[in-house]
């Protein structure tokens, strides 16, 4: 593909909506179907623009993909912070919470599975990628830390560090059995075993 041209930025309500109709269709795609078999005509065309339009916005396929994962990292980060913050309500019991926490995980990564599984292919190959996954793996465990520290009088373990990382790589793995995995079981109830197991090995009192 040759170079091209400078890419927009949109400043007018009509471009804007114009780059949105874009990206949402991006989106879609590369949900649908990932990354190497979404190409830019079809999203020019279920955008409703001309691929000169498309290009006017996205230097090429791969800026266009980070646009998407620019967005979906957003609604991600919401949807985190929404289910992270009944972790830190001690009105709400911690069973209840994790419980929650997971299935708002399950639901943004069934919603865009494919691209998820996308980007698990290029996190070896994509630099970029990498440090973006590394990054939303990184705001998790943070949060779960965070989490872990203000109920500390509510839990019987002492490194309260290593329960984090722990407790992170036990979320990780419900979530991708339910969603990635070859589920021989229900997923809801792979993933009240898996709250039933966060629980016991943190001893909630």
């Amino acid at each position: 593909m040759e170079e091209q041209s400078k890419v927009r930025i949109p400043k007018q309500k009509r471009s804007i909506d114009k780059k949105d109709k874009i990206l949402a269709a991006a989106y879609q795609l590369f949900c649908e179907a990932g990354y190497y078999k979404t190409t830019t005509p079809e999203v020019a065309k279920k955008g409703g623009v001309s691929i000169g339009c498309l290009y006017s916005y996205f230097a090429d396929k791969n800026d266009l993909f980070m646009a998407v994962l620019d967005r979906y990292d957003g609604q991600f980060d919401a949807l985190r912070l929404e289910a992270l913050r009944s972790l830190d309500d001690r009105d709400i019991p911690l069973k209840d919470s994790f419980r929650r926490l997971l299935g708002e995980l399950v639901a943004i990564h069934k919603a865009s599975k494919a691209l998820n599984a996308e980007m698990k292919l290029l996190y070896h190959s994509d630099a970029a990628i990498a440090a973006r996954m590394d990054a939303r793996d990184a705001k998790i465990r943070a949060a779960i830390l965070s989490s872990i520290k203000a109920n500390k009088k509510r839990l019987r373990v002492k490194d309260l560090e290593a329960a984090a990382e722990i407790a992170a790589d036990i979320t990780g793995a419900i979530v991708d059995r339910i969603v990635f995995g070859k589920a021989a079981l229900d997923g809801d109830r792979i993933l009240n075993a898996g709250v039933e197991a966060l629980c016991l090995y943190l001893e909630i009192k």
